[in-house]
Parts: structure tokens; C-alpha cells; sequence
């Protein structure tokens, strides 16, 4: 039997991977651990993924829907867009998100917006009558907090309290100096290969 969970994240990896798996981490956190279903996290060896991922979405309260910038475009290797094949798995989580009538809420991250609606296949297409939400990730942690909270009441649950960390990159690129301008100009002059 295949557990209950209260929070579904559908989400594109080559989009949004960072984050959702970001997100699922701050809602666990808040809700615990069992509330929140993401792939990556809760399918385990051996187990047959696409049952595990129709089942927990059958199962779920609350299913997100991480869009950013690329969400949209992603193709195949055969330059298809992949939102628009029948067996892409975001759109078909979608599909039994909305025809079962689970509680959606998108969300935008990284200045993404929602389609236009002629963009979409029809049987998505009512995704967009849908209110997003939009995260801010100039101010992410206090928008992530603000977030988890919102998650709660949609669940009827009490609000959470959590104290977000967002995940800084661990290499920081600095502008080449002066000196260094100097010596890359050197080594390698304009013209010369």
C-alpha cells in the first residue's frame, strides 16, 4: 500500500531541480517528513516509479507545480516539446490533478509567468485558471517562509514555523583585476591563437 502524503511536487528537473528539491526539504521540515512527495526522495530501489508517482498524486492533498523560465520549452532529443507528448510526466501529472479535482497551486520561481493558454495542450489548459503563486527569490528565505505558512492553511493545517536556509552556491566568481587583466592579455594577445 502505497502511503498518504499531503504535499505533491511536480516539477521539470532541467527547469527547477534546485529548488523543488529545496522546497520539498522547507515543507518537510514544517509538515514532516511523510507530507511531502518528490521523486527524487521518496521512490526507492526496486520500487515501479510510475505507480509510485500515480499513487502518492492520487493520494495527495496539495499538489505544487514548480514552473520557472524553461518549464515550457524543455524538448525531447527529437526537438519536440515535451509538455505537448502524451506521456510527459508533468503534463501527466497535471491531467490527474485537475480532472480528479486535487487542490493546485502553481508556482512561478526565477521571473517565470504562466503560459498563454494556446500554448498549453487543452486538457492542461485549466491549469491557467488557476492563481499562482509567484516566489521571489531576490528575498527567497523570507518569501519561503511566508510560503510554508500559506502551504499550511491550504492544507487546513496550523501554520508553520520554520527557519528557512536558503542553499548559497559554494564557489563565488570574482572579476578579474587589474593585474590579472594584465597577464591574461599577455599570455594570450588578440590576433594570436
Amino acid at each position: 500500500m502505497v502511503p498518504k502524503c499531503d504535499i505533491f511536487i511536480s516539477y521539470r528537473r532541467l527547469d527547477s531541480a534546485i529548488f523543488s528539491q529545496w522546497l520539498a526539504t522547507q515543507l518537510s521540515a514544517a509538515y514532516g517528513q511523510d507530507s511531502v512527495f518528490i521523486d527524487t526522495q521518496n521512490i526507492r530501489t526496486a520500487d515501479v516509479w510510475a505507480e509510485q508517482i500515480e499513487q502518492r498524486l492520487i493520494n495527495s492533498s496539495l499538489v505544487l507545480i514548480v514552473i520557472g523560465k524553461a518549464w515550457l520549452s524543455i524538448a525531447d532529443e527529437f526537438g519536440r516539446r515535451r509538455i505537448d507528448l502524451q506521456d510527459d510526466w508533468v503534463r501527466r501529472e497535471i491531467e490527474v490533478s485537475l480532472s480528479s479535482k486535487k487542490k493546485i497551486l502553481p508556482v512561478l520561481i526565477e521571473g517565470a509567468t504562466l503560459p498563454a493558454k494556446q500554448a498549453l495542450p487543452p486538457s492542461i489548459a485549466p491549469l491557467l485558471d488557476i492563481q499562482a503563486r509567484t516566489m521571489d527569490l531576490e528575498g527567497v528565505q523570507r518569501d519561503m517562509a511566508e510560503f510554508v505558512n500559506e502551504v499550511g492553511i491550504l492544507l487546513g493545517r496550523k501554520p508553520a514555523s520554520v527557519d528557512v536556509a536558503y542553499p548559497f552556491p559554494l564557489l563565488t566568481i570574482s572579476p578579474l583585476d587589474e593585474q590579472n587583466l594584465k597577464v591574461l592579455a599577455e599570455d594570450c594577445p588578440l590576433g594570436k591563437s
